[in-house]
């Protein structure tokens, strides 16, 4: 495990977890719009000029939808 690939792990730790909050919250975005305006700005901020393999956008989308329903589900109890 190289440093740079850990430091990466942990941003997009972040950004699942920001963006997951981001819509439970829901900050008056709907989920498209925080894919199309949130994910962008999140990406960037979390990994800087080097940016993101597209390839894993889906994933991430997979996963932020996780996260929220994870989040959510936390709410209710």
């Amino acid at each position: 495990f190289h440093d740079v690939d850990r430091k990466e792990f942990e941003a997009r730790d972040k950004l699942i977890e920001n963006a997951a909050k981001m819509i439970c919250e829901g900050k008056k975005m709907g989920i498209d719009q925080i894919i199309v305006k949130g994910l962008p700005r999140l990406i960037r901020s979390s990994y800087g000029k080097s940016g993101i393999m597209l390839d894993f956008i889906p994933t991430l989308i997979a996963k932020i939808f996780a996260k929220t329903l994870e989040l959510m589900d936390n709410n209710k109890k």
